[in-house]
């Protein structure tokens, strides 16, 4: 098994980018730092890293602060296939029950 590799700076700057939302929806909530924590069973310190886009917290815990926060239904929202800029919905023209075998992908690329 190969040794993982860091994020790439996409996914670097998408979770900072998180964490900066979740810490502008507390601060303008009027909400502190530790009643979040408590609330999303976590530390404070966990929390700051989280608001800090730190991409060793699990998703979990992003998911229970945004619960916390009363935003958790927006997080589905980020893999919805409607926002996919790479996938046409209309091309393929419904959603597969599984992905096509790895000879076949390389065959009906579309892009």
């Amino acid at each position: 098994m190969p040794a993982p590799q860091p994020p790439s700076v996409a996914v670097i700057g998408a979770v900072k980018a998180l964490g900066e939302n979740i810490r502008a929806a507390r601060l303008l909530r009027g909400i502190s730092q530790q009643e979040i924590a408590d609330q999303a069973n976590t530390t404070r310190g966990t929390l700051g890293r989280i608001e800090g886009g730190d991409v060793n917290v699990g998703i979990g815990l992003y998911a229970a602060v945004m619960h916390a926060l009363g935003i958790v239904e927006n997080l589905p929202l980020a893999a919805d296939i409607q926002n996919d800029r790479g996938l046409q919905v209309e091309v393929l023209g419904r959603v597969p029950d599984r992905a096509p075998r790895r000879d076949a992908r390389k065959k009906n690329r579309l892009f």
